[in-house]
């Protein structure tokens, strides 16, 4: 029988925890760059809290950094989910709309009744983490709009939710549930095609955050805000391509998430009162609000958050429905 020697034993366990310990260093010091894309340009408004997540992570001058490729410019809005699931990118700054059919789940966010920090205690952060690694190969890294109500408005007046059937309106994702039930024609169109097509008639309207209003100045062309401010919560989120998440380190992967931990209040309090700012900003420059009674705006808004849930629930069914209402602060 062979006899081991303990000598070569003790040499070669000393060798191996020299090479793992190495590979450790090496690791943690290795400088990682994650290339991001935002479905809007970065200088519109409501960019800020991924402006304010990428300056977090680099303030920490750890080994993570996010280097910024650019907006649809880069890759198209409707695009942006694809490129994170597949690689061509590591990050996307893109809304839950855009890829409901893939994780239909993920849409329902903009109904919540929460705030991002409230979510992380009801169990629907970590849910969505979970259903996105399943159904897009991506990791959920959380909310980054919040606070940035939609309206409805438009070139011609509006005096109840009957006015706008039959009405030509921008078309967006969010909206295509609201648009059948009021019999809203939806158009879909580029924001940068936009404000040409209020102008010649193209449009009669636009659904939209308060942020796109000013950022390009539609209320130069569109005078008449119809809804009141609906879905303050928003769907907007940055996800990394899980096959890049994974291959991070502990210590990278912490960086990111306590990046976002810390922007979640700070980012909430400047769209809260950027909100009221832009809204003001509508109105300086001659948009009149809503002339819908009371009763016809708590019909709207009843009628929004119904037909939704009863939308999704065709996708996901009613169980599932009844477990993300109680995580988003439902009440039975």
């Amino acid at each position: 029988m062979l006899q081991r020697n303990p000598m070569l034993s003790v040499i070669m366990v000393g060798f191996l925890f020299l090479v793992t310990l190495n590979s450790t260093v090496i690791a943690k010091s290795e400088k990682v760059e994650l290339k991001t894309v935002t479905f809007l340009p970065s200088d519109s408004p409501i960019v800020v809290g991924f402006h304010m997540f990428k300056n977090k992570v680099e303030e920490s001058k750890g080994s993570v950094s996010i280097r910024y490729l650019g907006g649809p410019e880069v890759i198209p809005m409707f695009e942006q989910h694809e490129a994170v699931k597949s690689g061509t990118v590591d990050a996307a700054w893109v809304p839950c709309a855009y890829y409901r059919k893939l994780v239909p789940e993920a849409n329902t966010i903009m109904l919540s009744h929460l705030a991002p920090w409230e979510e992380r205690k009801s169990g629907l952060h970590d849910y969505m983490i979970e259903l996105h690694k399943k159904k897009l190969n991506s990791f959920y890294i959380g909310r980054q709009l919040v606070y940035a109500p939609f309206t409805f408005f438009g070139k011609e007046p509006s005096k109840s939710p009957a006015d706008l059937k039959g009405r030509k309106l921008r078309a967006g994702a969010l909206y295509d549930t609201i648009y059948k039930q009021m019999g809203i024609v939806g158009v879909t169109m580029t924001h940068g095609d936009t404000y040409g097509a209020l102008e010649k008639g193209i449009l009669d309207g636009v659904g939209s955050n308060f942020g796109d209003v000013v950022k390009f100045r539609w209320f130069e062309v569109s005078k008449y805000i119809y809804s009141p401010p609906f879905w303050k919560t928003n769907n907007v989120v940055l996800l990394v391509n899980l096959d890049r998440w994974n291959k991070l380190s502990k210590e990278q992967k912490d960086l990111l998430l306590q990046s976002q931990i810390a922007i979640e209040k700070p980012m909430w309090e400047h769209f809260k009162t950027g909100s009221d700012k832009m809204l003001q900003t509508m109105l300086d420059n001659g948009m009149k609000p809503s002339q819908w009674s009371q009763n016809d705006q708590n019909w709207f808004l009843d009628m929004i958050d119904k037909v939704q849930w009863e939308k999704e629930a065709e996708t996901i069914g009613k169980e599932e429905i009844a477990k993300l209402k109680k995580m988003m602060g439902y009440k039975e």
